[in-house]
């Protein structure tokens, strides 16, 4: 995807698929063996809060239940769980469906001490239960191989859906999931489109649903290529809500599958102006800039140290830096950059 602006070849970069999973989200192939409406797999774990609680399948049933497999200093899984708390309260509005009729549970396998885990938890506002999969049986079991991998449970403990990695459709996808599990929608509608989001249009009263359900579809547009249909999506997304930031980021996405560079620049430095630190615009940025080459090749380096130094397993940023190593001719340092994305993306390395 970046390839095709470079001046110059990029030799030993990762796979098409990998660089789909690190710019756009797109679901790898962890956790495709579970089978969708069959029961999910059996699991006991500890809970981290209240201590010594064991939670099963069994315990979970009589609610849908969103398991979301993840780690506390994962980047992605902490924008998944900030995105389902955001559906909660959207829905809510909407009246779809009541936020007491399902629940989240990450599970995680970072072997360390209970205590910090709860820390974490309590230093990032995390409002779930956290299961402890220290042996990582159960990550083995679910066949875990990307961050976040999620499966929606339905209340009689049937599965729903799966998703591996954060699809830029996440949200979509969880609420169709939602929706059906608890009877709002029936399963030919579930199923008649590519993420189960219903077939016929639903009345929605609610301006956010609209703008969120539109910028999904601009997102799927932009995944399967149709970018400037991807952007007419956008642009009316911003006529409802010209503050959406999502819209905004997408919009600086396909000016970059186009070329349009400096474009997108404009609008992501509109966003960093308001927010310095939003993590997904600078990588775009720092994409930009390694797109351009030369001396900007300094200053994406900057911007990815920045991002590293928020988060030091932000697998893109590491795949970027590669980038810069590469086109300074530097591969002994692109290919370790390029390794840690493996690391990072694959779980081999756990965390200092």
């Amino acid at each position: 995807m970046m390839k095709s602006y470079h001046k110059r070849p990029v030799k030993g970069s990762l796979p098409l698929a990998l660089m789909l999973i690190l710019s756009m989200g797109i679901p790898a192939g962890a956790i495709s063996e579970l089978q969708v409406y069959k029961a999910t797999p059996a699991f006991e774990l500890p809970s981290i809060d209240p201590a010594g609680t064991h939670v099963t399948v069994n315990s979970l049933k009589g609610k849908t239940t969103i398991l979301i497999f993840g780690e506390l200093y994962h980047e992605l899984t902490l924008q998944a769980l900030k995105e389902l708390a955001h559906l909660r309260e959207t829905l809510a509005k909407a009246n779809e469906t009541d936020g007491t009729e399902w629940r989240i549970v990450l599970i995680v396998a970072q072997d360390i001490p209970d205590e910090q885990l709860r820390e974490e938890q309590a230093q990032k506002n995390i409002n779930v239960t956290i299961l402890h999969d220290r042996t990582r049986t159960v990550f083995g079991t679910y066949n875990v191989i990307v961050l976040p991998s999620v499966v929606v449970v339905d209340p009689q403990g049937n599965i729903i859906t799966t998703i591996s990695g954060y699809p830029l459709n996440f949200s979509d996808i969880i609420r169709d999931a939602l929706l059906f599990s608890q009877g709002k929608i029936t399963r030919q509608q579930y199923e008649t489109t590519s993420h189960g989001s219903t077939a016929q249009e639903t009345p929605l009263d609610e301006k956010q649903l609209k703008v969120e359900r539109r910028a999904g579809l601009a997102r799927q547009l932009f995944r399967r290529g149709y970018i400037e249909v991807a952007m007419e999506q956008f642009q009316q997304v911003l006529q409802l809500d010209e503050d959406y930031t999502p819209a905004r980021i997408g919009m600086a996405r396909c000016l970059v599958k186009l070329g349009e560079l400096d474009k997108a620049e404009t609008v992501l430095q509109a966003i960093l102006q308001k927010d310095p630190k939003n993590l997904e615009a600078s990588r775009i940025m720092a994409w930009i800039e390694i797109l351009r080459g030369g001396d900007e090749l300094d200053s994406a380096g900057k911007r990815l140290d920045m991002i590293l130094a928020l988060n030091r397993n932000d697998a893109e940023a590491h795949y970027l830096k590669g980038l810069i190593y590469e086109a300074k001719g530097n591969l002994k340092d692109a290919m370790a950059e390029y390794k840690q994305v493996s690391e990072i993306l694959l779980e081999i390395e756990q965390p200092k």
